[in-house]
């Protein structure tokens, strides 16, 4: 008969074990080109026009295949940040976190892939650094067969005039490069 503690480490090993789950991560390996669209308010349902940009996404899976870790520079020099997505075993569901130069706090989310479109939805709530309110956070990523991805999100603050209702305000197309 195992005693509790053979059974907590038998537990801890078998979470640092891959699931398949962590195959779907070498879709996103390698080097991508990126066209990013921002929108600094009301997103394009309102026919607001955004911000665009372009730069490279260099990512690589790590830790024997568990994460994926993205570095991101945009061309101007101006911009870069870094993140990690991986599969959660125990919690059974995808995790991510992000940083960049734009920011002094560190975003995570988390979520479910569904096969059937091939793509993640990711959730999170953070502050608003502008009014200070909490709003909810949602990103959409799609993977194509065709060598892209797209990468969406949207925020629903929680005051003010725009209180619950959802606004794109981010849009990444990634080509494989």
């Amino acid at each position: 008969m195992a005693t509790d503690t053979q059974k907590m480490t038998e537990a801890c090993m078998a979470a640092g074990k891959l699931a398949p789950q962590h195959e779907l991560l070498r879709n996103f390996e390698g080097t991508w080109r990126a066209e990013v669209k921002m929108w600094m308010g009301p997103g394009p349902e309102t026919g607001a026009e955004p911000m665009v940009s372009h730069g490279t996404m260099e990512t690589s899976l790590i830790f024997g295949g568990k994460f994926l870790e993205q570095a991101y520079r945009d061309d101007s020099g101006m911009f870069e940040g870094k993140g990690y997505l991986g599969y959660n075993t125990v919690e059974q569901r995808w995790e991510a976190f992000w940083i960049d130069t734009m920011a002094t706090f560190m975003m995570t989310e988390h979520g479910q892939h569904d096969e059937s479109t091939k793509s993640w939805t990711m959730v999170d709530e953070l502050r608003d650094p502008g009014s200070g309110h909490m709003m909810k956070k949602r990103t959409l990523v799609t993977l194509h067969d065709d060598g892209t991805n797209r990468m969406e999100t949207w925020f629903t603050p929680s005051a003010g005039p725009n209180a619950g209702k959802e606004s794109k305000c981010m849009e990444i197309n990634y080509t494989k490069a």
